[in-house]
């Protein structure tokens, strides 16, 4: 069976303008929330490949 696909590219209108979020999330997490907790245990574990 063969899978369709498209052959047409589209692209999506793009605006410097429209990113809504803030730049850095971290600045919506209050303080004592429990999740920078959670990343403090997680950012010292070693990733592979990561030096």
């Amino acid at each position: 069976m063969k899978k369709k696909g498209h052959q047409k590219v589209v692209f999506k209108s793009y605006d410097m303008n429209q990113l809504s979020l803030p730049m850095s999330l971290e600045s919506m997490i209050p303080s004592q929330h429990k999740v920078r907790a959670v990343n403090q245990v997680i950012e010292p574990i070693p990733t592979p490949g990561k030096i």
